[in-house]
């Protein structure tokens, strides 16, 4: 019997809403957490549904298969997000400028970090859920910390930052494959943009390869929202104008793999870095996205973003906005 990378010790699990426990093995496979035990019989994968809770902890999760159990310690219920995209979502704190000395030392502040092809992390799902401190800081997504800071401070329960990126990768890599093949929104290769070519990139950008690398790993595992922040390497003109549908229908397979039909999403509407009309597609797409889809909220950043920047530094300003906005979509 095994669990799921992502069940380790120090996990946030999400508040409110039914805990999905999951992993491999075969025989039955029993699972108890603070009073509440569930049971299934697994063969090759098994999950296991407990009822919602509400914010609390430390607790200890026991699953027992067969003689064989597993103890995973100091568990907490709260806030659960879902931090996904490429090379803005994976910016790590130590390549911005917030100093050292103003990096948080906070236990109830822990981040887990998906697979990706790049080995080149400090933080991996070997790693376990890391608990905030300045020792590790500098390696955590920039914006999930900042993030998490803040969401700390405004519900003052444990919050769990779960990190799915990859650098450089088309939204055609984080969509199961079999849901676009054949159809016009499967490009051929010759129209591929730069970043689908690329010869390192293009390990990692073939259609489905992160969904099934990097997301699938922590799949149906719950949380409470997603942050997305992705779309650089769709501004071009042959993918452009399909990232719209693309868009909508990542969200729709999401929701159905993580068995919320009503997931909410926050998108990060793409800074101001190109004036070309790819660029611009891009960011209209982004916009047009809250008003088509449900539980959708697009968040600009090109005001408080540096001019110029497809990185911007100051991630801080972007995490204030987005934590400013679902505060009040989300918990009021």
């Amino acid at each position: 019997m095994t669990l799921a990378k992502i069940f380790r010790n120090h996990m946030v699990l999400q508040r409110g809403l039914p805990i999905r426990i999951f992993g491999e093995g075969s025989g039955t496979v029993t699972v108890t957490l603070a009073g509440r035990t569930g049971s299934a019989d697994a063969d090759g994968g098994w999950l296991i549904e407990l009822s919602p809770m509400e914010a609390g902890g430390p607790y200890t999760l026991t699953a027992e298969s067969a003689g064989e159990t597993v103890v995973i310690s100091d568990v907490m219920v709260g806030e659960v997000l879902l931090c996904a995209g490429q090379s803005n979502m994976q910016f790590k704190m130590h390549e911005g400028i917030t100093p050292p000395a103003e990096y948080s030392d906070d236990p109830m502040l822990r981040i887990f970090a998906s697979q990706r092809p790049e080995k080149a992390d400090k933080i991996t799902p070997e790693s376990g859920w890391v608990c905030c401190g300045k020792e590790n800081v500098a390696d955590w997504s920039a914006l999930a910390y900042h993030m998490g800071v803040r969401l700390r401070r405004q519900l003052g329960c444990a919050v769990g930052m779960v990190v799915a990126v990859q650098g450089a990768s088309a939204i055609q890599s984080w969509i199961d494959e079999t849901l676009f093949a054949g159809t016009p929104l499967d490009l051929p290769e010759s129209e591929w943009g730069y970043d689908r070519t690329h010869p390192v990139w293009k390990s990692w950008n073939g259609n489905g390869f992160l969904y099934h690398y990097t997301l699938e790993p922590i799949i149906p595992y719950t949380v409470g929202g997603v942050v997305w922040y992705q779309g650089e390497s769709n501004s071009n003109p042959g993918e452009a104008p399909l990232y719209g549908d693309l868009l909508e229908l990542m969200i729709a397979d999401w929701r159905k793999k993580f068995r919320n039909e009503s997931l909410p999403f926050v998108l990060v509407e793409l800074a101001d870095f190109s004036s070309s009309e790819a660029w611009k597609m891009i960011q209209a797409s982004q916009r047009a996205a809250q008003d088509k889809i449900p539980h959708v909220i697009t968040v600009k950043c090109a005001d408080i973003c540096e001019v110029g920047e497809i990185h911007p530094p100051t991630k801080w300003k972007l995490a204030e906005r987005i934590v400013e906005t679902i505060n009040k979509e989300w918990y009021q």
